[in-house]
């Protein structure tokens, strides 16, 4: 799938946590994108922060 996007805020709190990138999707839908970085293995908290963060923010995808 080929996004466009275009950072919206970053660092954004989300409930008590904070997202690392909110972006918003040009490429002609204009969604809302989650961006979480993760520079390790991925486990059980980071897959329940991102779900967290997309629905906080109604986003349509996550990366």
């Amino acid at each position: 799938m080929d996004m466009d996007l275009e950072v919206i805020e970053v660092e954004s709190e989300v409930d008590e946590f904070r997202v690392d990138i909110i972006a918003r999707d040009l490429s002609g839908e204009d969604r809302i994108v989650v961006i979480e970085s993760q520079l390790s293995r991925t486990d059980h908290e980071h897959l329940g922060k991102i779900i967290t963060y997309a629905t906080g923010r109604n986003a349509s995808a996550v990366v």
